[in-house]
């Protein structure tokens, strides 16, 4: 059983990391909770197709097609989303480089060449938002491929059962 003291010791050091972080990570973070969203949302929904569109009609060719098309427009739902939010990703993470830059460029021109500690922090700043950026979108493109294959898979399951 985990002790609540140590869950909250990790609550107040993902925190601080945001703080440390800047906007941009918190930014991150809403884009990371929606991308994860979706992509969980994305796998049920793919798990649950066949027994949602039913069995394809095994009269008329174009009765089976309009099934099909159906079915791919099912399976494909959301991607256009995931892609969005991949590709935000990294360029949110290259916006905090550039105010973690900027900051650290503020300190040095305020003199506190010799404050290791502002030029530190800059340079975490600078650094973190795009670790976390690239992480997330090479996470992202990573289930996208695999959501792309499930769904090509069911529809390929679909066109084999109507028979095309």
């Amino acid at each position: 059983m985990m002790d609540s003291t140590y869950l909250w010791d990790e609550v107040w050091r993902v925190l601080a990391l945001l703080e440390l972080g800047g906007g941009i990570l918190v930014s991150l973070l809403g884009v990371s909770i929606l991308l994860w969203g979706v992509i969980v949302a994305r796998f049920l929904a793919l798990r649950t197709l066949p027994a949602r569109l039913g069995a394809p009609p095994q009269e008329g060719f174009a009765p089976r097609r309009a099934f099909l098309r159906a079915a791919q427009r099912e399976s494909e739902r959301g991607f256009f989303l995931l892609r969005t939010l991949i590709a935000l990703a990294p360029l949110l993470g290259l916006l905090g480089t550039v105010t973690g830059l900027m900051q650290m460029f503020d300190a040095v021109s305020a003199g506190a060449a010799l404050n290791l500690q502002a030029l530190g922090q800059g340079a975490v700043r600078a650094v973190l938002p795009t670790m976390v950026g690239m992480g997330l979108a090479l996470a992202g493109m990573f289930c996208l491929a695999l959501l792309k294959r499930r769904a090509q898979t069911a529809c390929a399951a679909f066109a084999a059962q109507a028979g095309m």
